[in-house]
C-alpha cells in the first residue's frame, strides 16, 4: 500500500493534448491559485520543498504530475481564478486544463481545495459542475481552517457544503496546512481510492 513516503516530482504537461510518459491512477488537486494546493503536496510527501510554493499566486502554468511510490499521480492543475494573469495567460492556462480534464485518464478522485473563509468563487462552482457532470469521485478540502474558531469551522463548513450544493455522500474536510488539521484524514481518503 503506498504510504507518500516516495513521492517524486515526475514531470509535467504544458502544452494541451501533453500526457504524461506513462499511464497511472490520478489523484487531482483543483483550485483557486494561492489555495495551498503546493503546500499540499509538500505536506502529504513529507519534503518541504517538492512543489514549488510561491508567494505569488497565479505562478504556476503548467500540469505537474508527482508520483507517490510508484504507484500512481498527485496531479496539481494550475490554480484558477487570479485576477493579475493577463488575459492570453488565463486563456493558455484555461485550455490546458480544459484539454486535461476532457482527455480520458484514470482520474480516481478530486481534491477541491477551497478557502473555507470564503463563499465559493464562480471557477468554484464551474469546478464541481465539471465533477458531477463526469461522475467523479471527489472530496471537497476546506482549507485555512486555523483561522476560525471551531465553531466557526462547523458554521463554515455548512454554508459551502449548501453554496457548492454538495451531494450528500461528497465529503467536506476542514483543513488546515498550518497546523495539519485534516492531513490524515485526507490521506487516508486518498489512499482509500487506490485499493
Amino acid at each position: 500500500m503506498p504510504d507518500f513516503r516516495k513521492t517524486v516530482f515526475h514531470g509535467q504537461v504544458s502544452q494541451p493534448g501533453d500526457r504524461p510518459p506513462e499511464s497511472r491512477p490520478e489523484v487531482v488537486l483543483a483550485g483557486r491559485s494561492n489555495v495551498g494546493k503546493s503546500s499540499l503536496v509538500n505536506l502529504l510527501a513529507g519534503v518541504r520543498r517538492l512543489a514549488r510554493v510561491s508567494s505569488t499566486p497565479g505562478r504556476t502554468r503548467q500540469v505537474l504530475y508527482f508520483l507517490v511510490d510508484g504507484a500512481f499521480y498527485l496531479v496539481d492543475l494550475p490554480g484558477y481564478g487570479y485576477a493579475r494573469v493577463s488575459e492570453s495567460g488565463r486563456q493558455g492556462v484555461g485550455n490546458l486544463v480544459d484539454s486535461y480534464l476532457a482527455s480520458s485518464r484514470d482520474i480516481r478522485l478530486v481534491v477541491h481545495l477551497v478557502d473555507i473563509r470564503h463563499d465559493p468563487t464562480r471557477e468554484d462552482l464551474l469546478m464541481q459542475d465539471w465533477i458531477r457532470e463526469r461522475g467523479l469521485a471527489c472530496l471537497v478540502a476546506a482549507n485555512k481552517a486555523d483561522k476560525l474558531s471551531a465553531s466557526a469551522v462547523r458554521s463554515r463548513a455548512a454554508a459551502l457544503r449548501d453554496a457548492l450544493s454538495l451531494p450528500p455522500d461528497m465529503p467536506l474536510l476542514p483543513l488546515s496546512l498550518k497546523d495539519r488539521t485534516g492531513l490524515e484524514p485526507l490521506r487516508e481518503a486518498i489512499l482509500e481510492r487506490m485499493t
